[in-house]
């Protein structure tokens, strides 16, 4: 029960906190959203709404469990018939949800329409909401909700009847001042306060179960939300979450993260500990991460999205060195971590998708491959497709078969030479799908495609040159 009672305060209440607009106290009646009338505005754009803005944060619970948050600006929607912002959470305070919200902006505040979470169950129940009031300044305050009675879509104490539960929630904006975070340091630093009270009335002996949450947030200006905390009480048992902000991109600007093109294909990095990463693509389909070449311990680790596609040939996250995720709004962002400084090779390229295949090359004639950059490959079904790479930088080579679509059978085959007739002991004896070979400035490999596999196979190829 403890564990549904969180979950439907943090749904209830949107993270991303609150503003402030009237002084001196709430009156205790929550202020209704009335839009389009005339206000101050978001002065100093506390709250930048920009498609395209994106937020990552590093968290921390008194559980002693880290985790990692995003929030992003998608392309505006509509909900009701009228245009909303649309602002997409990503594992706000550990809860593994991807939530969109859709926002409204006037010059009095941001209203809270609705959240297209198939857990939300408060929408079709209640009118929307203000997340802020404008103008932010110290000591303002307001009612946000007061809400009774409200059905709670599940059913607690397993008497086949829904809980309901009431709810109160105000917002204090209490100073302004400079702060440091890990994406740096900020001036002019709101620091908003929420505090709520929920009372849950158990259906079966008509008790009631009681919780209270304290979240604040600091807003800087032209950057948004750098630290936010959330700090959860029920029955007397209290759990505390904090999440910091160390990478941004933000109207055009970028903090602790670097910008990669569209057109990037592969490239050679260096780091200290961790490195953020951006990437654009030109389309939403599924897009493969490798990571090459790391003379450390380092592994990718997704942030936006937050999890690898389960793929066939070992992608998923237990082999953190590839990974295949989905864009979301044409933008992928993801992180290399390792524990002590690293050099790494990098490329990207889209999933493969279907078509007949036919093969490529032949033993006398192979097909030519740049080195570093990941290149589609096929095979015919019951066939064999030739490849080298030749002119390499003279060092440990590392040939990567990746990407092979669903249902689709391919191996792997690397030989000593430009024969093709002495296979090598890394694929004969464990026909893995990445080979390394020392001390070479050309490799020679195949791909075959199994008896059964009646289709034939698409997939990515990667030959990695040495670290300079």
């Amino acid at each position: 029960m403890r564990k549904a009672l969180i979950y439907v305060v943090c749904l209830v209440l949107v993270s991303c906190g609150g503003g402030g607009s009237s002084s001196g106290s709430p009156t205790g009646q929550e202020t209704p959203v009335i839009l389009n009338l005339g206000g101050p505005g978001d002065v100093n754009d506390y709250l930048p709404l920009t498609p395209g803005n994106y937020w990552h944060y590093r968290g921390q619970s008194n559980l002693l469990s880290s985790y990692h948050s995003s929030v992003a600006t998608l392309e505006n929607g509509i909900f009701n018939g009228s245009t909303a912002s649309v602002l997409l959470e990503l594992n706000t305070y550990d809860d593994g949800a991807q939530v969109r919200h859709f926002l409204t902006e006037d010059g009095n505040g941001i209203a809270n329409l609705s959240s297209d979470s198939l857990a939300d169950f408060l929408s079709p129940q209640a009118t929307a909401y203000w997340e802020y009031r404008f103008p932010l300044q110290t000591g303002s305050q307001f009612v946000q909700l007061d809400r009774t009675n409200i059905n709670l879509d599940t059913d607690l104490d397993d008497d086949f009847i829904n809980e309901r539960f009431d709810i109160v929630a105000t917002v204090r904006v209490q100073t302004l001042g400079p702060m440091t975070v890990a994406a740096g340091r900020f001036n002019d630093v709101y620091q908003i306060q929420r505090d709520a009270q929920m009372s849950l009335l158990l259906s079966f002996d008509q008790s009631r179960v009681s919780a209270s949450l304290t979240e604040q947030v600091w807003l800087a200006p032209g950057i948004g939300w750098i630290k936010r905390s959330l700090s959860l009480t029920i029955d007397g048992e209290t759990e505390t979450q904090t999440e910091e902000l160390d990478a941004f991109q933000v109207e055009g600007v970028a903090m602790g993260m670097q910008i990669l093109s569209a057109d990037f294909n592969a490239a050679q990095f260096e780091q200290t500990n961790a490195s953020i990463y951006s990437y654009t693509t030109d389309t939403d389909q599924a897009q493969l991460i490798a990571l090459a070449q790391p003379d450390t311990d380092a592994i990718l680790a997704p942030y936006f999205p937050d999890v690898c596609l389960i793929a066939p040939g070992g992608l998923n996250a237990n082999q953190p060195r590839f990974c295949v995720v989905e864009p979301i709004n044409h933008r992928i962002v993801f992180a290399v971590n390792a524990s002590t400084p690293a050099q790494y090779r990098l490329a990207i390229a889209e999933m493969p998708t279907g078509g007949n295949p036919i093969s490529e090359g032949t033993a006398n004639n192979p097909m030519t491959l740049p080195a570093d950059i990941l290149t589609a490959g096929q095979v015919e079904t019951r066939a064999t497709s030739f490849y080298q790479a030749t002119g390499l930088i003279t060092g440990t080579q590392e040939i990567s078969l990746l990407g092979l679509e669903s249902n689709s059978v391919a191996q792997l085959h690397v030989f000593s030479d430009n024969t093709y007739s002495q296979e090598l002991d890394c694929t004969l004896r464990d026909q893995l799908n990445i080979c390394s070979l020392p001390n070479r400035d050309a490799v020679y490999f195949s791909v075959t495609s199994g008896p059964l596999n009646r289709d034939g196979a698409h997939y990515l190829l990667l030959v990695s040159q040495p670290l300079q």
